[in-house]
């Protein structure tokens, strides 16, 4: 459908540049606007249908992942430039620096009165420990699902 639509455009545009004639053009801009809805629609019953899937199908991780990362898009991995002072800073080492001199200066504690109590050193050994093949799966499947959601 779309496919269509977009040739009709085309050759209106085509035909309408080369008689540059009021009808011509006004031909072509009635296409061009029922094509721009045709695409407007098929984008709306795309994300449809999809937030649809991952709503109500049962998938498998893999293919839900797929599903939110197309309905979401990429994200960019690019940080954006930092403005101080005046001064536009590109350099990831240095923004770090003033995003950690930021932060620090937003909280002084006053040490000048404070008496740490007497803990008693506590040592300890582990003596044995269990772990069991179903415990190694849990924990696989677990860090395979933080790996899928970042």
């Amino acid at each position: 459908m779309l496919k269509k639509v977009r040739k009709k455009k085309k050759r209106s545009h085509k035909r309408a540049k080369r008689t540059n004639t009021p009808y011509q053009w006004e031909k072509f801009r009635k296409v061009r606007n029922k094509c721009n809805t045709a695409v407007e629609n098929a984008k709306t019953d795309y994300y449809k249908t999809l937030s649809d899937k991952i709503m109500n199908e049962p998938v498998n991780s893999k293919n839900w992942s797929k599903m939110v990362k197309s309905l979401f898009g990429r994200q960019h991995k690019e940080i954006p430039l930092l403005k101080v002072n005046d001064e536009i800073i590109d350099d990831r080492e240095k923004m770090a620096n003033i995003f950690n001199v930021y932060f620090s200066d937003q909280s002084n504690i006053d040490e000048s009165n404070v008496h740490l109590p007497d803990i008693e050193k506590f040592t300890s050994e582990l003596s044995t420990i269990e772990i069991t093949e179903k415990d190694v799966e849990d924990i696989l499947l677990r860090r395979k699902l933080l790996d899928l959601i970042a």
